[in-house]
């Protein structure tokens, strides 16, 4: 299982926590690959991914001159990774890693299971530790709110930046633009149902920590 995970990256110079990167991708077999996209960042952000990463076989850089926003980069990165077979997977993943690395095996468990697109769940229960901001706590609830009832389908994390899918599905999902930069993700599962995807296909995996 060869899965690519695709690191939006905006100003991130000073912010990237470069070791718990190296740790995990020295941590693994050559199965897991990022792709860190460079969305026009106005610092330094593209010098520290090469000083830090350029030796790592598992890891691409695409650098874009221009700030897109980070549906756009999302989606340029995927489309990228789509150009070659390597990869089974690919998904996106936050570049602060709000959501750990660690939390990845779970995807990975649901993905051998046989689902096509899998996204991490913010659920506050016993034995996790997330912690959100009250209000995007609440305006997260709204749009999956929002999602569940458009779509017939009860999703309870719209917005999680992390998510995987099964290459096949990746070209529908992410072949034309977004309509939004910041709420892309809404879009996705709209797409989803265009095309037709199973619901059980599906699966929200609840996270340890966030």
């Amino acid at each position: 299982m060869n899965i690519c995970l695709v690191v939006p990256c905006y100003n991130e110079a000073n912010r990237l926590d470069t070791s718990a990167y190296k740790e995990f991708l020295s941590s693994r077999d050559n199965n897991i690959s990022i792709l860190f996209v460079n969305d026009g960042s106005k610092d330094k952000t593209i010098d520290v991914l090469y000083e830090n990463f350029n030796g790592f076989e598992n890891v691409e850089i695409l650098d874009l001159k221009e700030n897109v926003g980070k549906a756009a980069a999302v989606r340029g990165g995927i489309n990228h990774r789509l150009s070659n077979n390597q990869d089974d997977y690919i998904g996106f993943w936050d570049a602060d890693l709000a959501t750990p690395f660690d939390q990845l095996e779970f995807f990975e468990k649901e993905l051998v299971k046989g689902s096509s697109f899998v996204i991490g769940s913010r659920i506050n229960k016993l034995g996790s530790n997330i912690k959100r901001k009250w209000y995007r706590h609440y305006l997260g609830r709204a749009f999956a709110t929002f999602a569940s009832i458009a779509l017939g389908l009860s999703v309870y994390d719209t917005q999680c930046g992390a998510k995987v899918f099964k290459r096949d599905i990746c070209q529908g999902l992410f072949s034309e633009p977004f309509h939004s930069k910041w709420i892309f993700d809404i879009e996705i599962f709209f797409r989803a149902k265009k095309m037709n995807i199973d619901p059980k296909d599906f699966c929200e995996v609840p996270l340890l920590a966030w």
